[in-house]
This record gives structure tokens, sequence and C-alpha cells, in this order.
């Protein structure tokens, strides 16, 4: 009997990150996995993105070049115009870590048909795409993910299912957090996850990324909105701060005077030999190698 591969759809919204994305459509394109449905919708950026797109026209499933009310709005487009039973979001500055990822993302939720949700683990990496560190497997928490986020959207895929059932939407009034609400939406409709220890996704870390210049300011208080709407109890700053390093270093740093300590003390002494060997070259430059085998995806077209 032939058993029919599901349809992957993935979605990335781009502005302005001409100097990462294509990088992240090549660990896209280069996946083994060939079910997949590649969407990309740019806000008109005013970089070197509209050269890009136009280079990979014809192996994107679709690219639409619109303005929109930013990323919420983006992916929430994206979304709507997918045909898979499994879906993801892929930002335009980061990439999946390896061929096989997706590979990997369909045979964990074929084996575990009661999940909603698999993410794997991530490696951070800086703007040339070398290693700033390896966060460890932890088993997913759910108590601890009511107080703090530690589950990132490149290494994330969810059932069309569970999508549907919170509703079917990304919120608009998020710009930050709106993964985290999205999850915690999940979680309200009886979603269960899983943590898998594979590595899914690469973290870019830079200057002009949001994570850089805006948690305190925006996404902190997002997140804080998304946990009091959600489940009537917020998380103080420290306390998101806490549960998070608790969860990923696998210690209470509650019991220790700095968490920034505790960091330093893990990073660099658990992954220390790892690091030396991981910075000899850039994470990201996988996406390059033997590219000209590469097979179409399901086209549907090019819009302006």
């Amino acid at each position: 009997m032939i058993v029919e591969k599901p349809l992957v759809s993935i979605v990335t919204p781009s502005y302005n990150q001409g100097r990462f994305i294509e990088r992240t459509i090549r660990s896209v394109l280069r996946q083994s996995y060939k079910e997949i449905e590649y969407i990309i919708l740019d806000s008109c950026s005013a970089d070197e993105t509209a050269a890009i797109l136009k280079k990979y026209r014809r192996d994107v499933s679709q690219v639409i070049i619109e303005k929109d009310g930013g990323q919420s709005d983006a992916v929430n487009k994206g979304f709507a115009k997918c045909n898979g039973t499994i879906l993801a979001y892929l930002n335009s500055d980061d990439c999946y870590a390896n061929e096989n990822v997706v590979a990997r993302a369909v045979e964990i939720l074929a084996q575990n048909p009661d999940v909603d949700l698999i993410y794997g683990r991530r490696q951070v990496i800086d703007e040339h795409g070398f290693h700033i560190r390896t966060e460890p497997f932890r088993h997913f928490d759910h108590s601890r993910f009511m107080k703090a986020c530690f589950l990132w959207q490149e290494g994330a895929f969810w059932t069309r299912s569970i999508y549907e059932r919170a509703g079917a939407y990304v919120c608009d009034q998020y710009r930050f957090a709106l993964d985290y609400e999205m999850w915690l939406r999940f979680l309200s409709c009886g979603a269960k996850f899983l943590a898998v220890p594979e590595i899914f996704g690469l973290f870019r870390f830079h200057d002009s990324g949001k994570t850089a210049s805006a948690w305190i300011d925006v996404g902190f208080s997002e997140a804080k909105r998304a946990q009091e709407n959600h489940f009537g109890r917020v998380s103080t700053l420290a306390e998101m701060y806490r549960h998070q390093y608790s969860h990923i270093f696998g210690v209470e740093v509650g019991q220790f005077p700095r968490a920034t300590e505790v960091s330093d003390v893990l990073w660099w002494h658990q992954f220390q030999a790892a690091d030396a060997l991981l910075k000899r070259a850039p994470l990201d430059h996988w996406v390059f190698k033997d590219f000209g085998c590469m097979q179409k995806p399901a086209c549907i077209g090019f819009e302006v």
C-alpha cells in the first residue's frame, strides 16, 4: 500500500533582511523531504531582497511582494494560502539546521499521532553564521511554559488541526510575542507538545534583530499580555528570566545570585569543546553545498 506523504507548508515573512534571506530560502529548498509548499511574503523591502527573491522565484511555491501590517499580518496571509497538513514559519534571518529537519518532523509527528506540535533544539549563530551557543535538550514543561517561553519558531512544526482548533490565526496585536501567544492558545485548546533532542533550527542573533533590540520594551509586555489573556496570571520580568534559564540550564537559577553568572558557567564549561569546534565554519553554510541537485517543490505561482 502506498502511503501518501503529508504536505508541509512553510511561511517566511520578510522585510529588509536581504543579507540573510538567501540562506533562509536555501535551507528550505535544500530539504531532503520534497513535499513542501513554501510561501514567502515580502513587505516591499528596500534592500537586496527583491533581487534574491527573483533569483529563486521558480523554486518557491509563492512569492508575494506587497505592503503588510507587520510580521503577524504577513504570517496570517501566508497561512491563509497554505494547503499543508503540517505548518511552520521561518523568519527571514533564521535557517533550518540541516537538510533532514522537515523529514524528521514529519516522521516524529507520524509516530506520535496524539501530538499536536513538536519542536527541536536550536543553535544560536551570529550575523556571519558562526556558532554562539547550543541549547541543551529539555523535555517540555507545561507549567513552566505558562511563565516563560522556551519554544522557538525556527524549530517548531504543528498540525493544521490544532491551528484550526485554536482559531486559525496569528494574533495581529502582537509584533514580538506572536509565536508565544499562539503556543499558549494551542495549549488552552488542549494541545500536546513534544520536545525532541535533534537540532532543528539556527537562530540568528544580530544587532538589527527584534530579539536584540526590543525584548524589554516590547516583547516582555506582550508576553505578559498573552499570559494574562490565556491563564489569568502574569510573570514579572525577573520571573520570566528565572523560569526560562531554569528550564534551559536544568538548574533552579533562583538559588544563585545572578542568572547570567549561571549562564556563563554552563555555556563556557559544558559547551566549550563543541564551541571551539563549531566556530571553524559558519553553521548556515551547509545550504550552499551541492545545491544543483535541488528538486523543485510544488509551484503555485509568483505574485507581485
